[in-house]
């Protein structure tokens, strides 16, 4: 950082420490270590009070603080992260399944000149089954899940993911898996839309809510943040209920907190647009006799709101609490709460 980064404040009769702190809008504690990040070394804060020989204090710029472009001092890092997965599906308003997934993620980061590479693996996952009544359909979705349990991506500077580096090796997971499938007729469906989907994943990934939130622009060099703002147009989402069925929705995001470490944000899907015609099909041939409602009496919804904590310094996630809903009618639809936190 240049001094550009900070600018003195003349100490007036009457000011505090915490006085300062509360005017900038973060904590003494903020206050303190940016000042000794830049000040000499006689000038350092040792406690919650000015010493009476400082008459100035150093405090973050205009252009480091307020809204504007937020640098990011980008360095080759390991985390690890857990995230929380909590889904039901409710038909005739009783929950048919409901499951808990513990996941445990460790996240490999190297800079690179042209482009940034990051490698995700799957290091625990344990999964508890409150209640189901649909087990096999359950078990085969965690077995579509083992080719995504290692990634290895190649980022571009602003952030978004541009390439899968082990793309080979996920494909011969999926064969591996596929291989067990192709004696049942049942599967066939399944194993088109595998064939297509584990050789060419970038798209499915894009797709998936829970990447979606832990690439939702990070790893940049260099952001450029409005306080409410369209962030991303047209993102595809995949439908839980309805398998191959993608809406598409604009992504807004609240920035409504910024201090000296973090930067705390909200997002939202809006102006959602589904593909009703085949979804009341697909619902006609799969839920209605179920249910007991006319499928051209459906109000299809989709809603994704989240609330994320992103580091200044490293452009990683430090947490995110999502809720996902899909709803097909008052009797019918499937809700996730997803929670990502660092484990530090």
């Amino acid at each position: 950082m240049s001094n550009q980064e900070y600018k003195l404040y003349k100490i007036q009769k009457g000011d505090t420490l915490d006085r300062i702190a509360s005017n900038l809008g973060i904590s003494i504690d903020e206050l303190r270590d940016f000042h000794n990040r830049y000040c000499e070394l006689s000038d350092l804060l040792g406690g919650d009070k000015l010493p009476r020989n400082l008459s100035y204090i150093l405090i973050p710029s205009e252009s480091s603080f307020k809204n504007g472009i937020i640098k990011l001092e980008l360095e080759d890092n390991k985390k690890r992260y857990k995230i929380t997965q909590d889904s039901q599906l409710f038909v005739l308003n009783k929950p048919i399944t409901h499951s808990i997934q513990e996941i445990e993620w460790k996240v490999l980061y190297k800079k690179g000149l042209y482009n940034h590479q990051i490698e995700i693996k799957v290091l625990k996952k344990e999964e508890k089954q409150l209640n189901s009544q649909w087990n096999p359909l359950l078990d085969l979705l965690k077995k579509l899940n083992i080719p995504f349990e290692k990634l290895e991506l190649e980022l571009s500077l602003e952030g978004s993911a541009n390439k899968i580096i082990n793309q080979n090796e996920i494909l011969s997971k999926w064969d591996n898996i596929k291989s067990k499938l192709e004696n049942n007729p049942d599967f066939n469906e399944v194993i088109k839309t595998g064939d297509k989907d584990y050789s060419n994943s970038l798209p499915v990934l894009r797709k998936d809510i829970l990447f979606s939130l832990f690439f939702s622009r990070f790893y940049n060099s260099e952001k450029i943040y409005n306080q409410s703002s369209v962030i991303e147009n047209d993102k595809p989402i995949y439908s839980v209920l309805f398998s191959g069925i993608e809406s598409k929705a604009d992504i807004k995001q609240i920035i409504y907190k910024k201090d000296l470490h973090n930067v705390y944000f909200k997002q939202q899907f809006i102006n959602i647009r589904s593909k009703l015609s085949e979804i009341k099909s697909l619902y006609k041939s799969q839920f209605e006799k179920f249910t007991g409602i006319d499928a051209d009496k459906i109000n299809y919804s989709l809603s994704c709101t989240s609330d994320s904590i992103l580091s200044l310094k490293y452009g990683n996630l430090i947490s995110s609490n999502a809720l996902f809903i899909e709803k097909v009618h008052e009797k019918l639809y499937y809700t996730s709460n997803i929670k990502i936190e660092e484990i530090v």
